[in-house]
């Protein structure tokens, strides 16, 4: 990862198979910390389409969180979910994973934040670039923040190791 990205910084890197239980078990305390009692039926599908990428995000030897994208169409993406585990917390890891997603994977970006997710929201807020759009969503409890990420408004030369991301539309796994 470019040092000057953030000097406590991470590292993107694909989910494998065998880490899917690694991803479940941390998706389990990210949908208790946000209250979520159902399942996640979508996880398995991170695997088997390839509309679908997972990420670990790793800080240090440690992985510390995941990403979950889903590629809508060419150049247009879904945050499904990102999560850093508490202890990784407030240290820039968060930051750094959104901000080299949007820019290793140029485009238009969606994600939804519910809005009793005080954290969540100011914590996108101040993340996101300053183009980005709060909409409503068709769910009143949820907001949806859309961006399109260009290189010149993010940092320079983030890295999504070992991926073999090209800016879209050439987006393949």
């Amino acid at each position: 990862m470019n040092a000057s990205l953030r000097a406590n910084c991470c590292d993107l890197l694909p989910a494998p198979m065998e880490q899917a239980a690694l991803v479940e078990s941390m998706l389990a305390a990210h949908l208790c910390e946000l209250g979520a009692s159902t399942p996640y039926p979508y996880l398995p599908l991170y695997w088997s389409e390839s509309d679908r990428l997972p990420f670990l995000i790793a800080s240090g030897s440690s992985v510390v969180g995941f990403a979950l994208v889903r590629v809508i169409q060419a150049s247009v993406f879904e945050l499904a979910e990102l999560y850093v585990r508490p202890e990784a917390r407030r240290k820039g890891v968060g930051h750094c994973a959104a901000t080299s997603l949007l820019s290793s994977l140029p485009g238009s970006w969606q994600l939804c934040v519910n809005q009793a997710n005080e954290v969540g929201l100011k914590f996108w807020r101040a993340t996101l670039p300053r183009a980005a759009v709060e909409a409503s969503s068709a769910t009143p409890e949820r907001l949806v923040f859309k961006v399109s990420s260009l290189p010149s408004e993010l940092p320079a030369n983030p890295s999504v190791k070992g991926t073999g991301l090209r800016p879209a539309p050439y987006v393949e796994r």
